[in-house]
């Protein structure tokens, strides 16, 4: 499936994979221009291309994501996903409403781990443990995950930590 390729690519959060992320999302739009959840997937995968540059994205990659977000919301008004795609475009762009994004991201689906990130990554959270910790039951394999989980430990518990928590995530 197509869509779910562009997800997986989009994970790994680098140039080349974004770009791939790009290539199969369009491609899944082609199929069923009017999946939601796809047009939202190309907006991250859009924001996400441009935060990790090693390949250069396509000079109108923000105007094109913010194109996608709204053609999502348009076909569902109540999409968690485009919602979370707005968040990292308005966090992206330092705007105020970026949180409240976020949040009624949350609201429409509290499993929306994209939402949960960027909570997570773009403002101190007095529970980031226990978002750390819903992050773990949510997505357990996820590579986001694992960085994180492992540079917290780095940081709390020194080197020892990093090393048993990095030997944890290669048996994983």
């Amino acid at each position: 499936d197509l869509y779910l390729l562009g997800l997986s690519a989009q994970e790994a959060q680098t140039g080349n994979r974004a770009r791939d992320a790009v290539n199969y999302l369009e491609q899944a739009l082609r199929v069923d221009p009017q999946f939601v959840k796809a047009h939202a997937a190309l907006a991250r995968a859009l924001l996400i291309w441009l935060e990790y540059p090693i390949v250069p994205p396509p000079a109108d990659a923000e105007r094109r994501a913010e194109v996608e977000i709204h053609k999502a919301l348009a076909l569902d008004p109540s999409s968690s996903e485009a919602y979370a795609s707005l968040c990292a475009l308005l966090y992206r762009v330092e705007h105020a409403d970026a949180e409240a994004n976020c949040k009624r991201a949350l609201d429409l689906n509290p499993n929306n781990t994209t939402a949960l990130w960027l909570l997570h990554d773009y403002r101190p959270l007095d529970d980031a443990d226990v978002v750390m910790t819903r992050l773990a039951q949510l997505d357990p394999a996820s590579l986001r995950f694992w960085r994180a989980h492992i540079r917290n430990a780095l940081w709390q518990g020194g080197a020892d930590a990093y090393k048993k928590e990095f030997d944890r995530a290669l048996q994983f």
